[in-house]
């Protein structure tokens, strides 16, 4: 699924590749692995589509049953990782002000803010940013972690940020069901303030 940073996706939408079945998912309305799907199975019920009839498949019941079992099975492990994500970004959101991840505005330029430097009595002093959209942020529970290439963003000293009344989509990930393993991340977009450069 190709990244469409200026797409405002839908609240929460879920970006999990399932490898377990190997599925891949084409959104075309004119082609694709599930419309030439659709269309064998029209035909298997003998439902006219422009082409020929495909021979009637014989599902057995063992089949049948385990394909129920691994829907069933997807259906829950979606759910449950869906409402881990959304305990989560409650906890994050709990945060004052502005944190890693929110977007910058800085003119026409938006960037997701990277790392926050802060002194002795844990103030910023110091906003990087450079993150964009589909980039590298680890959501874990209240706070954001970036991993990738960062500006020299602010000096809080010199320069103040106002907060404004809309919120723009990023991409945040962590593991399924909390359980670090290699390739068990999960993707998720996720609304973010937003922060104007005072000039």
């Amino acid at each position: 699924m190709s990244w469409d940073k200026e797409r405002e996706w839908p609240h929460g939408q879920i970006l999990e590749k399932c490898e377990e079945l190997k599925m891949r998912v084409n959104l075309s309305t004119k082609s694709g692995w599930f419309n030439e799907s659709y269309r064998h199975s029209l035909s298997a019920r003998g439902v006219k589509t422009g082409r020929k009839a495909s021979p009637k498949v014989v599902i057995s019941p063992a089949e049948r049953h385990w394909r129920k079992w691994t829907r069933d099975s997807l259906k829950k492990d979606m759910m449950d990782n869906l409402k881990l994500f959304h305990k989560k970004e409650k906890e994050y959101n709990k945060e004052p002000g502005i944190r890693v991840g929110d977007w910058i505005k800085d003119g026409d330029k938006y960037s997701r803010v990277t790392y926050i430097w802060r002194d002795e009595h844990d103030k910023p002093f110091q906003i990087q940013d450079g993150g964009d959209a589909g980039g590298s942020f680890y959501l874990d529970g209240s706070y954001v972690s970036y991993s990738g290439s960062l500006d020299s963003g602010y000096d809080t000293t010199k320069t103040e940020f106002r907060k404004l009344n809309y919120t723009r989509i990023g991409r945040v990930w962590f593991f399924k069901h909390d359980f670090a393993t290699a390739g068990g991340g999960i993707d998720y977009l996720m609304k973010f303030r937003v922060f104007e450069v005072k000039k």
